[in-house]
């Protein structure tokens, strides 16, 4: 940190770790839509093995995992979780952002 620098103390620089690698048959279980209010929903897609999430209204933009089930945003300070059963799709997806937690269920097909 920066006090450390100023006083002479060496400072590693942080790590980025490698990126986490997200299995194709996880991702392909993350796609599809959740409701966070009425009228407002996450749609979660995957492109050449990214996943994109796009809030009605909004551009979609790439999230980068942290684990299976937790993604990042580097646009935006927010996080993803998903909610990931031992089988089937994602159930549930929450945004964490500023403090708040908003749940989004995913939506029947």
């Amino acid at each position: 940190n920066m006090f450390q620098a100023v006083i002479g103390m060496s400072v590693e620089p942080k790590k980025f770790d490698k990126e986490f690698v997200v299995d194709k048959a996880i991702l392909d279980r993350l796609v599809g839509k959740y409701v966070l209010a009425p009228g407002i929903e996450f749609t979660v897609t995957v492109n050449a093995d990214r996943l994109l999430v796009q809030l009605t209204g909004q551009q979609a933009l790439r999230v980068y995992p942290e684990s299976d089930t937790v993604w990042n945003y580097r646009e935006v300070v927010a996080q993803l979780r998903f909610d990931l059963p031992k089988e089937g799709h994602a159930t549930k997806v929450t945004l964490y952002q500023n403090g708040q937690v908003l749940p989004a269920s995913r939506k029947k097909e």
